[in-house]
C-alpha cells in the first residue's frame, strides 16, 4: 500500500449494523474456498492446523456453516455486537469456536488465518438504499473500508484466502488487491448486490429490485467497478477451480434461479446475475449468467452434477406448493437482534 500508515487513525471500525444472517448463504464461495484449501493442504483440508476467521460472525450461523465445509479447522468468530456474540456462544455449545470482540489488535492476537470471510459486513445496507443517500462518507468512508481490508490482509497466512462479498466499495480496485491473485470457479456468479460507491465517495450503482431479486442500477461510472471477484489469495497468481466445468449447452437455459432473466435485465441496462439450468439424461447442468450496464450478457462455464427425475420435478415445480401451510413464524431472539442497533461494543469476551 502507498496510501500512508496513518490511514487507520481515520477508521470507523464498524460498517454493517444489521445482524441478520442465515446458514449456508454463499455455497459457491464456500465450496470454492474449500477446493482451493484442498489443493494447498491436501484432501484433509489442513486438518486441525487450519485457522479460519468469520469477520462479523453475528449470531454464529456462518461459523456453523463453515464447520460443515471444514470439519477439523480451528474456527474463530469476531463481532462488535455483544448480543450477537452471546447468541453465537449459545448456538455453538456443541462445537468449538473462539469468539472475541472485533478489534484490529484482537484479530492480530488470534491470527494469522488461512481463510478470512468478511461476508456482507463491509457495507452499510440497507441504509445505502435510502433515496437521499448519495455518499457513505459520513458513516463508512472509503478510507475506513481500505484500512479494514488492509487489517484483514495483514493477518492472513502466506497464500491465505480473503473472501469478500457485498462490499460498498470495489475491493479489486484497491492497490492492496494488486498483490493478490483471484480465485474463481464456475460456482461463483458475482460478488454481491449492495449499493456500490467509488473511492471518491460518489455513488456508482443503486440496489434495486427486479421482481424478487436485487440488481445494480448504474448511476455513475459503474464500468470502473468489478462485480465478480470475491476470493483473493495472498501473494499468488490467479487460480480457476474447474470443478466439472464445461461450455454451456448451445440452447438457452430451461429456467433461471437466484436472479432475474438475463435478457430482461440487459434490456433495462441492469447489472445482475442469474443461474441457468439445463437437464440432460441423468445430469443437471448449471451456469451463471451476468449482465453488464451496456446490455452485454456473459455466460460463465457450466458445471455438471448427477440428477434424477425427482430432482427435476422439485427444481421445476413451485416448492411453496410442496410444503404444508404453516402459521406465522415465531418471534425469535435472532429476529429481535436483527432489528436492534449493532453499535454497542463488547467489553472483551473470549470463549474457548
Amino acid at each position: 500500500m502507498t496510501e500512508g500508515d496513518d490511514m487507520a487513525d481515520t477508521v470507523t471500525w464498524q460498517a454493517q449494523i444489521s445482524t441478520w444472517t442465515a446458514n449456508n448463504r454463499y455455497p459457491g464461495i464456500f465450496r470454492t474456498a474449500q477446493a482451493r484449501i484442498a489443493e494447498q493442504h491436501g484432501s484433509d483440508l489442513g486438518s486441525a492446523g487450519l485457522k479460519i476467521l468469520s469477520f462479523g460472525c453475528s449470531t454464529g450461523s456462518e461459523l456453523s456453516t463453515l464447520r460443515a465445509y471444514f470439519p477439523d479447522a480451528l474456527l474463530h468468530g469476531c463481532d462488535v455486537n455483544p448480543a450477537a456474540l452471546q447468541d453465537a456462544a449459545e448456538s455453538l455449545l456443541q462445537d468449538e469456536a473462539v469468539l472475541f470482540e472485533s478489534t484490529p489488535d484482537a484479530i492480530a492476537q488470534h491470527g494469522p488465518f488461512d481463510i478470512i470471510f468478511a461476508m456482507s459486513v463491509l457495507c452499510r445496507f440497507p441504509d445505502s438504499m435510502a433515496p437521499g443517500c448519495t455518499t457513505l462518507d459520513p458513516v463508512f468512508p472509503h478510507a475506513a473500508f481500505q484500512a479494514t481490508v488492509q487489517t484483514l490482509a495483514d493477518n492472513l497466512a502466506p497464500h491465505g484466502l480473503l473472501c469478500l462479498y457485498n462490499t460498498s466499495y470495489d475491493a479489486r480496485a484497491l492497490m492492496l488487491a494488486a498483490g493478490f491473485g483471484i480465485v474463481d470457479s464456475p460456482l461463483i456468479g458475482g460478488n454481491g448486490f449492495v449499493d456500490r460507491f467509488g473511492d471518491d465517495g460518489r455513488r456508482a450503482t443503486r440496489c434495486e429490485k427486479l421482481g424478487p431479486w436485487y440488481v445494480h442500477l448504474p448511476l455513475g461510472d459503474a464500468s470502473r467497478h468489478d462485480f465478480t471477484a470475491c476470493i483473493f489469495e495472498n501473494s499468488a497468481p490467479d487460480r480457476q477451480i474447474p470443478f466439472t466445468a464445461a461450455p454451456p449447452p448451445p440452447r438457452a437455459p430451461e429456467f433461471y434461479r437466484f436472479g432475474p432473466d438475463p435478457m430482461q435485465a440487459s434490456q433495462a441496462g441492469l447489472i445482475s446475475t442469474a443461474l441457468g439450468y439445463w437437464f440432460e439424461p441423468g445430469a443437471l447442468l448449471r451456469a451463471w449468467y451476468r449482465t453488464d450496464a451496456d446490455g452485454t450478457i456473459h455466460a460463465g462455464p457450466a458445471w455438471e452434477v448427477a440428477a434424477t427425475d425427482a430432482a427435476r420435478a422439485v427444481l421445476t415445480g413451485d416448492w411453496r406448493r410442496q410444503l404444508p401451510p404453516s402459521p406465522a413464524p415465531p418471534r425469535t431472539r435472532r429476529m429481535l437482534h436483527a432489528l436492534r442497533s449493532g453499535g454497542a461494543r463488547l467489553q472483551g469476551l473470549i470463549r474457548p
